[in-house]
């Protein structure tokens, strides 16, 4: 069964706890906000702290905005912290048409802004998170106090994307939580199943049939909307972004090889590149001490600096 709303805070409470990160048990709260934008229904939530400098962070494929729920409890203690629902998962609409390019969730990310009413921010993006994250950083019309690309660049590594098609092709509807949890943990083994649980508790739903299926759109998968493995016009747009950037990469990732990162950092103008130990793709959740250890230094580097 999935978890209800105190089960869900006693679980990333010690999820968190296990994981080498300090926080308190009263800090584990959000707020679901929702917004129109661009024809669909946009879910995000808000961490606060209002008056902090505002950061974004953005989720990969498949996953949801709670996916960051443990780093965006260490880091509310410094920014107002919004993390959305990219379109066609978590609690936000699908798109009839299917579109979910790179460009269509950047100018979902802009309305949700405006609506914030910030005109600037830190932008962290995962994955698709992160490609969503340097299209905005890169097309200059969306200043950014700095920027954090997780596990993803213009080129990809064939083998870590097959094995995520592997996963997500396989059958979306099991009878239980649990079946997903084993399923989760056989693709990633750095997971923790209670963590895993948490996790699918915002990522599952409960059908009339009784089984559980995913709350992403599994068209994103089937028509293959995930794009090629090479981006090569983001090489030349590297150049364009304009604030300070780090690029992050999991020890352990098959995704995301080390070549692509440091050549990166050669083309944005203000850039450094840092691995983090003990964690695969999807770093923040992998390792989240060891994710937040080499962000929380620079963004408050650049804080400071600004």
């Amino acid at each position: 069964m999935l978890l209800n709303h105190e089960q869900q805070v006693e679980t990333l409470h010690a999820a968190a706890r296990e994981a080498g990160v300090e926080i308190e048990r009263d800090d584990v709260a959000w707020r679901d906000e929702a917004i129109d934008a661009n024809g669909l229904r946009l879910h995000y939530l808000d961490w606060g702290t209002a008056g902090q400098p505002p950061m974004l962070l953005l989720h990969g494929g498949m996953q949801t905005a709670h996916s960051w729920d443990i780093a965006a409890l260490a880091m509310k203690r410094r920014y107002h912290v919004v993390a959305p629902d990219l379109r066609g998962h978590g609690d936000s609409d699908w798109s009839d048409a299917g579109d979910y390019g790179h460009a269509t969730h950047a100018a979902d990310v802009r309305a949700i802004m405006r609506h914030l009413g910030w005109e600037r921010c830190v932008l962290i993006g995962l994955s698709l998170g992160g490609m969503t994250a340097l299209r905005l950083a890169a097309d200059g019309d969306t200043p950014l106090d700095a920027l954090v690309i997780v596990d993803v660049g213009p080129e990809l590594n064939p083998r870590g994307v097959g094995r995520i098609t592997e996963f997500r092709r396989a059958p979306g509807e099991l009878d239980s939580v649990d079946e997903f949890i084993e399923r989760a943990v056989a693709y990633n083994p750095r997971r923790r199943a209670e963590q895993l649980r948490y996790s699918l508790t915002h990522n599952l739903r409960r059908l009339a049939s009784g089984k559980y299926t995913w709350k992403y759109d599994r068209r994103i998968g089937e028509r293959g909307q995930t794009g090629p493995r090479r981006f090569d016009e983001l090489w030349d747009a590297l150049g364009q972004i304009r604030c300070p950037t780090l690029v992050v990469r999991g020890a352990q990732s098959d995704i995301f090889a080390e070549e692509t990162g440091r050549r990166m950092v050669d083309l944005i103008p203000d850039a450094r590149f840092v691995t983090v130990p003990d964690a695969g793709h999807t770093v923040p959740q992998d390792n989240p001490a060891g994710f937040l250890a080499v962000v929380e230094p620079f963004l408050e580097e650049h804080r400071a600096s600004s």
